[in-house]
């Protein structure tokens, strides 16, 4: 009759933390084994992404780079890649990055570009490497 009680007793305690419910109210029944529920972990704070050209435009004037931009941020680029001589940031927001040129004869242009994205404009490769809005990091290289 002891053993059933506290076969009872143990099954209650271990379906009452199975089920998820925190009945701290009601102690466990003398002799009935005791469960641990791991403690959260904080969590782990994002780790901030550092463009390799930093705010150093001039990098991209060959076509390789990774700067941070801003809305109107004119980054130049060699012509014969791009079409145009400068790429222009016409807008940066948690919602996306927008940006584009224009030549003689014609534009180009990418809008709403999430992280991640990659977009060719020409011979260009442009990459939304994040978005920390108002600045994000651009990635250029040729095609």
């Amino acid at each position: 009759m002891i053993r059933t009680v506290a076969a009872i007793a143990a099954a209650v305690t271990l379906l009452t933390a199975c089920s998820g419910k925190d009945d701290t109210s009601t102690p466990p029944p003398a002799g009935a084994p005791t469960v641990s529920t791991p403690s959260a972990k904080p969590a782990a704070k994002p780790v901030a992404r550092k463009a390799a050209d930093g705010n150093n435009l001039k990098a991209c004037a060959d076509g390789t780079c990774e700067v941070y931009v801003k809305t109107g941020t004119r980054i130049p680029v060699k012509t014969k890649l791009f079409g145009s001589a400068t790429l222009i940031v016409s807008r940066v927001s948690s919602g996306g990055v927008d940006y584009g040129g224009r030549s003689a004869c014609c534009s180009v242009s990418a809008t709403n570009q999430q992280p991640g994205k990659t977009v060719r404009l020409n011979k260009l490769k442009i990459t939304t490497v994040t978005i920390t809005s108002p600045t994000a990091i651009l990635r250029l290289h040729p095609a």
